[in-house]
């Protein structure tokens, strides 16, 4: 099943040239984020992504949606990503139905991989289909078709932590192993001691991702992420704030709901926090 699902994916995508070509575009944005180069480690402080209106957009949404493979030019460590839309009318319905057979078929792929045994699923899947890169053979491409339009399309950085508990006593002597002499890791293991187990936690930084947040019509709002270009079906024009400028250093806006918390340190670059009451 594996290779009809590979053979019908394949098929799918190299349909998208002609079929988007014969379709009636409404209006389209990409902001294509540079891609990180093979052997770096890391994204950089600054991201500038590049910005497309109109029909400059088309080549760059149909690459994003294709782009299946390794590229010895970039770092395998980081999807490449192209956040953006293109809007239909919703008298042209046949686009937004073969998006929907691709997501559906890539589901399909995922689903094989995943009911294979974990140490036989990287093999079988460069089997079937060689230099293939996993995170963007599985993502999907969103459709919006519904009858609450969108009215605001606005695309930010999302710059979630991953916080996680830890062991107080084991991080403990992590550090000790190699605290001797170094007087802000002594006075990191005092305020490990100080924390009560159940507040102390490791945070791990990663990279900053595109998110859009939605706006609809009846005044729901949706929060989603964006590595690809989606799909809106609507009539109605709507507005749109593009993909901006990234810098490491920007002041960021604390959500409202986020628990309140302290640093304690940084040990091999990990934030150690402590929750608050």
């Amino acid at each position: 099943m594996l290779d009809s699902y590979i053979g019908s994916l394949l098929k799918y995508l190299h349909q998208l040239d002609s079929l988007f070509r014969d379709t009636k575009v409404i209006s389209a944005l990409t902001c294509v984020i540079p891609p990180v180069e093979n052997g770096c480690d890391d994204i950089g402080k600054c991201i500038e992504p590049v910005v497309n209106w109109g029909s400059h957009a088309y080549t760059s949404v149909i690459s994003c949606w294709q782009d299946l493979y390794i590229s010895p030019l970039y770092s395998q460590k980081f999807a490449r990503r192209t956040a953006g839309y293109v809007q239909l009318s919703t008298a042209a319905m046949e686009l937004a139905d073969h998006l929907i057979k691709i997501n559906t078929v890539k589901n399909n792929i995922r689903s094989s991989v995943v009911a294979l045994p974990k140490s036989e699923r990287f093999r079988i899947l460069r089997k079937h289909l060689s230099n293939v890169m996993t995170l963007h053979l599985y993502r999907n491409i969103p459709v919006f078709n519904s009858d609450d339009v969108i009215t605001h399309a606005s695309y930010t950085w999302g710059l979630k932590g991953l916080m996680q508990k830890t062991d107080p006593v084991k991080l403990y002597q992590l550090i000790a192993d190699i605290a001797k002499g170094n007087a802000e890791l002594q006075d990191l293991m005092d305020k490990i001691q100080e924390c009560p187990a159940n507040r102390l936690r490791i945070k791990r930084s990663v990279t900053p991702q595109p998110i859009c947040n939605l706006t609809f019509a009846s005044g729901k709002k949706r929060c989603i992420n964006a590595p690809v270009p989606f799909l809106i079906v609507q009539d109605q024009d709507f507005k749109v704030s593009p993909l901006p400028l990234f810098t490491a250093e920007a002041d960021r806006q604390e959500r409202s709901d986020k628990h309140k918390t302290t640093l304690l340190g940084v040990f091999r670059g990990q934030q150690i926090i402590k929750l608050e009451k």
